[in-house]
């Protein structure tokens, strides 16, 4: 009589541990994921060396944009193309925007954050990157050309997607996405914290 009672005690029990697991799970990954917003930092912009940048021509932009770019806590950089800005399709969030355009025989995509968090390198791992100081670079996926780079304390990246890949002509090298890096221009951006030129 008593085993049959501890039977029935640990069937009973058994869901309950064995839904425990789950929770628990989901309780250490909330947790994770607030260890790493609580690191996110929102870098200082420096709005006076942003602010000596070309300007694109705000006209070829729709009004829905530029209202959202003015909401841009982070420098909105774009190319100075009109038939680019005429069709381009904005987002802005907590430190950060992207663009997206759409060219005749492809799609142009622009990203700007300056939301950052220390990464966690053990000692070894850091020194093997301590010597890697590029900020500019260019890399390749088929149809797929991307440049990124840091300016103004914001992370950026810019890319071409070629819709015939590599045999286009603008997927072809690098030559059409370093025109575009050249051709960045200033849309606009909302200052709200510290740094040069900005409000604290």
């Amino acid at each position: 009589m008593i085993r049959c009672l501890l039977t029935l005690c640990c069937l009973l029990l058994l869901p309950l541990d064995a839904s425990a697991g789950p929770r628990t799970q989901e309780a250490r990954d909330k947790a994770r994921a607030g260890k790493r917003l609580a690191a996110e930092r929102r870098d200082a912009i420096d709005w006076e060396s942003t602010e000596r940048r070309k300007r694109v021509n705000l006209g070829d932009l729709s009004a829905e944009n530029r209202q959202r770019i003015s909401q841009s806590t982070v420098p909105v950089l774009l190319p100075r193309v009109p038939a680019l800005l005429r069709n381009a399709v904005l987002f802005v969030g907590d430190g950060w925007y992207t663009a997206t355009m759409k060219g005749p025989e492809h799609h142009v995509f622009v990203r700007g954050t300056r939301v950052s968090r220390p990464a966690q390198w053990n000692e070894r791992e850091r020194r093997a990157i301590m010597d890697v100081k590029d900020s500019l670079r260019v890399t390749r996926i088929e149809g797929i050309v991307s440049m990124s780079f840091s300016v103004h304390g914001a992370a950026y990246n810019v890319e071409i997607e070629c819709r015939r890949g590599q045999r286009d002509r603008l997927c072809a090298n690098d030559g059409p996405v370093e025109q575009l890096f050249k051709g960045l221009a200033l849309a606009g951006g909302a200052r709200d914290m510290g740094g040069p030129g900005g409000r604290r």
